[in-house]
């Protein structure tokens, strides 16, 4: 098993039943359990994320930034900003952001393939 992100994101190799191959298979941060594991690897992924928050949130400006980028839980923090800015609940918050970091995983990853 291979940890990402997003605690954020676990990926693993998973038996595809049809062709016998193994296919990654990928987790997003919804688990209470390990929302530690989740935050210590959004916070070590925090400024790829930063980077490309303006791009995947519109409403998100540098000034939501440097408050995340100050705070003790990035994750929480970047969750609250988004709760307040688009009106999402916690659950939508986090689905919004392993959504758009999957997608620029998958691009990051064929890029460099």
């Amino acid at each position: 098993m291979f940890c990402l992100f997003a605690g954020n994101w676990i990926v693993s190799k998973k038996r595809n039943h049809e062709n016998s191959n193994l296919s990654p298979t990928i987790y997003t941060f919804s688990e209470e359990s390990t929302m530690n594991n989740q935050k210590s690897k959004f916070d070590q992924k925090w400024k790829l994320i930063r980077g490309q928050s303006t791009e995947w949130f519109d409403l998100m400006a540098e000034p939501d930034l440097k408050k995340v980028d100050k705070a003790e839980d990035k994750l929480d923090k970047f969750m609250t900003i988004l709760q307040v800015k688009y009106g999402y609940t916690r659950q939508q918050a986090r689905e919004e952001i392993n959504k758009h970091w999957a997608a620029f995983y998958r691009s990051e990853s064929m890029a460099s393939a």
